[in-house]
C-alpha cells in the first residue's frame, strides 16, 4: 500500500519584529487557526495586512501551516 496525505487544516502565522527596551529585536508569532484549506494565498497576505494595519508592532513575514492526515491508499 501507498502512504497519501490528506489536508485536515490550516493556519496562518504572522511573525512581528520589534525591538525591546535592550535594543534587541525580538520576533513574535501570532497563529489564526480554522483557516479555509482552499484559501487563495493572496487573500491570506490581504487578511494579515489588514489585521497588522491596526497594530504597532512591524510584521515580519507571514507563514501558513497545513496540517495533513497520513494514510494508506
Amino acid at each position: 500500500m501507498a502512504a497519501t496525505e490528506i489536508p485536515q487544516a490550516k493556519s496562518l502565522v504572522c511573525v512581528t519584529s520589534y525591538t525591546n527596551d535592550k535594543g534587541k529585536v525580538v520576533h513574535r508569532n501570532s497563529t489564526f487557526s480554522n483557516v479555509k484549506i482552499d484559501s487563495p494565498v493572496q487573500n491570506l497576505m490581504d487578511a494579515g495586512l489588514a489585521i497588522f494595519n491596526l497594530k504597532s508592532e512591524a510584521l515580519y513575514e507571514m507563514q501558513t501551516v497545513l496540517e495533513n492526515k497520513i494514510v494508506n491508499a
